[in-house]
């Protein structure tokens, strides 16, 4: 935190670490205070640019040292370059002033003999005009080098390479903390040394805690880093988190039994095939007490589900309509009974005799 780095959060954050560890071991020789200034945040393209025209500046005066003499550097050349560029090329080259003009003020400025080919000759002479204006954007830059590289920047006499080191040092101190805290720190520090011997530990450390906590989480407990921590990789941890839910579970020793009681129950479901209604008993979604029930309801939906598949007509079938049309049989059926004890008892009115007689089985049974 001192240095700007924010907390490490996970085991995969030890790659910080590691990082932190290998800038700390390759600061390159800097100036600390310029190194730790603000026009690295301000100004960070123009100190690349700068880079970039100083590399170009010392490439093409490495290339052009044998070619050219110092006075080329001073003189102005361009209207050499477009007479060659003018004439070159014709046959009747030598006939016009202003290439000969040219010619001379060439071989003038030339330390070994003029290149015969006017494509050459113009070459150099562009190399020269790039160098030229690489030279001034580092005199307009001059004081951007200054505030970044302090005694280091000793105009197009830097060392450049060296002045190359340093920023693509402080661009990677910055690739981990933007706000510059990182890079002015490690360009403060008195000993770099020690915090890489440190990183260097810490990165061991971490490894070594890490592998223990795989092999206690994942191959002892069988813990389900999704539904634990949501979380797919145990690298992917908060150590926050983990630390809270070890302090939760040395807290409740007791519901261990629970605990295993419910991971046989889990392993079951899942084995029977009943990883949904396993996931929703976890999660919570489906309360424990409701399982059974859930469960049941499950397996007849099952059943009938098979049932309508083998008796397609099973699959139109409403029990509402089935019922009304139940209540709707009975009552028929009682208005049946009903009617036939009628009909009985007229059938049975039908029979009697009327009238009264002496005569017969009848006026026996009167008298």
């Amino acid at each position: 935190r001192e240095l700007g780095l924010l907390p490490i959060e996970t085991a995969a954050d030890r790659g910080i670490v590691t990082r932190l560890g290998a800038l700390a071991a390759g600061r390159p020789r800097l100036a600390a205070d310029p190194v730790g200034h603000s026009v690295w945040i301000r100004d960070r393209k123009k100190i690349r640019e700068l880079l970039d025209a100083g590399n170009a500046f010392a490439d093409h005066r490495s290339k052009l040292s044998t070619v050219l003499s110092a006075a080329a550097w001073r003189e102005d050349l361009s209207r050499v370059r477009r007479a060659l560029a003018r004439r070159g090329d014709s046959i009747f080259r030598w006939f016009y002033s202003d290439y000969r003009m040219a010619v001379r003020e060439m071989k003038s400025v030339c330390t070994g003999e003029l290149p015969r080919g006017a494509a050459d000759r113009i070459a150099i002479l562009d190399a020269l005009a790039e160098a030229k204006s690489a030279r001034e954007q580092l005199e307009r830059y001059s004081e951007v080098g200054h505030a970044a590289f302090g005694s280091f920047w000793q105009a197009e006499e830097s060392e450049w390479p060296h002045l190359d080191a340093i920023y693509d040092w402080a661009s990677s101190c910055d690739d981990l903390d933007s706000e510059g805290r990182l890079r002015s720190s490690l360009a403060r520090h008195p000993h770099p040394e020690q915090i890489a011997q440190m990183a260097r530990r810490l990165e061991e450390l971490l490894a070594a805690h890490f592998d223990n906590l795989r092999n206690i989480l994942t191959e002892k407990l069988e813990l389900d880093l999704l539904r634990a921590f949501d979380v797919d990789d145990l690298l992917d941890i908060r150590f926050t988190d983990l630390l809270d839910r070890v302090h939760a579970w040395c807290a409740e020793p007791a519901r261990l039994d629970e605990w295993v009681r419910f991971r046989k129950g889990d392993v079951q479901l899942r084995r029977y095939g009943l990883a949904a209604l396993a996931d929703k008993l976890a999660s919570g979604e489906i309360p424990p007490h409701q399982g059974i029930d859930v469960f049941n309801y499950a397996y007849n939906e099952a059943l009938i589900r098979k049932a309508w598949a083998g008796q397609r007509d099973l699959s139109t079938f409403e029990g509402g309509r089935h019922n009304k049309l139940v209540r709707r049989f009975r009552s028929l059926d009682l208005e049946r009974i009903r009617l036939a004890r009628a009909e009985v008892a007229a059938a049975h009115h039908r029979r009697i005799p009327r009238g009264i007689t002496d005569s017969g089985q009848i006026g026996v049974l009167v008298r």
